[in-house]
């Protein structure tokens, strides 16, 4: 499946780019998949890069600790 594939992509990378503009009248948007990507990165120990500060949202504590 998608993610799986992606997963194997994130595996062979240096480092992450999360490219997080605004979506749904949310400024520098990170939906779910992006965030479970993150996180798959961070546990690879790959660096993380976001194009955007990160957002205002409930996870933003978890973010930024990635």
């Amino acid at each position: 499946d998608a993610i799986r594939n992606y997963a194997k992509v994130i595996e062979l990378a240096d480092a992450i780019l999360v490219v997080n503009p605004d979506k749904n009248n949310v400024a520098n948007y990170i939906g779910g998949n992006v965030f479970l990507e993150m996180g798959y990165a961070h546990i690879l120990k790959k660096k993380i890069f976001l194009y955007n500060d990160i957002p205002a949202m409930p996870y933003a504590d978890e973010t930024r600790s990635m």
